[in-house]
């Protein structure tokens, strides 16, 4: 208690004698602020606890919003590549529209596992489906829905991220948003693995056993089906590992009259013979069953053309789109290719139109 009265009295002194008396006018307001400025031992326990709070709330502020914006980071890169993944399988699978979305949130499901969410309950809505899930004591929900064409595929990610020094603060959690939408449409380009045998224009469906007849005189005024890709004497080895290059639709192609029965045969038989592992395509029980395995031999991309019927002889078509092929047999004997229309999913630029047999594009578009 001695000590602050001699403190005070010090303090006082400072104050000039008509400013003790209680008089309010500026002079002596402001010798009074003076006084308290002028007394370091008060102020500096103020100043430092007023910066500690500034630098501990610059600290929370860093930490946690670094850590929030490396979470929404994760979790877009999640978004995106679930989004992709179950477009590829939204476009690959066949069957109906029911079984292709079921596939569809099936990839979705196991590409957010696969980096770190794990999923839980699955409500089903007429739209899509919305996943519970979670990471640690972090939960949340991914939506999946699908537009009415099955053309667009939208994934939205929501999770409650959990803070560190914000819980000072009480902020224990802080919700994270993110979506990431894939459009898919025709593809414009297709490089490599391509046989120099086209199909007409038409309406196809995938997953549907087609033929192509090869024998001369069955083609349209001298045309085979046969594409002449330069240079023209490499014919026999496209046959057998493809054309290596890139062609786009719209491109105008060069026919190749006539059949070299010979190399066909050879070619599309060695293709077969390479296949070890049983490959198949089957359709039973109302449903398709696809066993391919990847660089299958048997699988190649064939364009799909139009023009065959104006050409006389050697002459020009326009590739129309791109399709998945798998050969299940060669007739010899009456020129026949058999085979199944498959569907694949690329990430490429979108050719104009619409076609639902062609190769895919997919792409992100947010």
């Amino acid at each position: 208690m001695r000590c602050l009265e001699r403190y005070l009295k010090r303090r006082a002194s400072r104050v000039p004698e008509r400013c003790r008396l209680g008089r309010r006018s500026k002079t002596c307001q402001r010798q009074r602020l003076k006084s308290i400025a002028g007394d370091e031992r008060g102020s500096v326990l103020i100043i430092t606890t007023v910066i500690m709070v500034g630098i501990i709330g610059m600290v929370a502020l860093t930490i946690d919003g670094g850590h929030l914006y490396f979470r929404h980071t994760r979790l877009q890169d999640i978004a995106d590549s679930a989004a992709l993944a179950a477009a590829a399988k939204l476009v690959e699978t066949p069957g109906d529209e029911y079984e292709k979305r079921r596939e569809a949130l099936g990839a979705a499901v196991r590409y957010s596992e696969l980096n770190g969410l794990k999923a839980g309950v699955v409500d089903c809505s007429l739209g899509g489906y919305t996943v519970g899930i979670s990471d640690g004591e972090e939960t949340g929900r991914m939506t999946i829905s699908f537009s009415n064409s099955l053309d667009e595929i939208e994934i939205q990610i929501a999770l409650d991220v959990r803070s560190y020094f914000a819980r000072v603060f009480s902020v224990n959690f802080t919700p994270v948003s993110v979506k990431a939408v894939v459009r898919i449409g025709q593809a414009k380009f297709q490089k490599g693995n391509l046989l120099p045998v086209a199909f007409f224009w038409g309406d196809y469906e995938p997953y549907k056993l087609y033929t192509l007849t090869l024998s001369p005189g069955s083609g349209q005024k001298g045309n085979y089906g046969f594409l002449d890709y330069k240079p023209s004497n490499m014919f026999r080895e496209y046959m057998t590992d493809g054309y290596d290059g890139t062609l786009s639709v719209g491109d105008v192609i060069e026919t190749y009259p006539g059949v070299k029965t010979g190399q066909v045969r050879q070619a599309i038989q060695e293709r077969i013979s390479r296949c070890r592992d049983g490959c198949s395509v089957s359709y039973s029980g109302g449903k398709v069953d696809v066993n391919i395995m990847p660089d299958c031999p048997r699988v190649v991309m064939v364009p799909i053309v139009s023009g065959f019927f104006e050409q006389q002889g050697r002459g020009y078509v326009t590739i129309r789109g791109f399709a998945k092929f798998f050969i299940e047999s060669y007739d010899d004997d009456a020129k026949i290719l058999t085979g199944w229309f498959l569907q694949e999913a690329v990430s490429t630029e979108f050719a104009p139109g619409t076609s639902g047999f062609t190769t895919q594009a997919i792409r992100l578009v947010k």
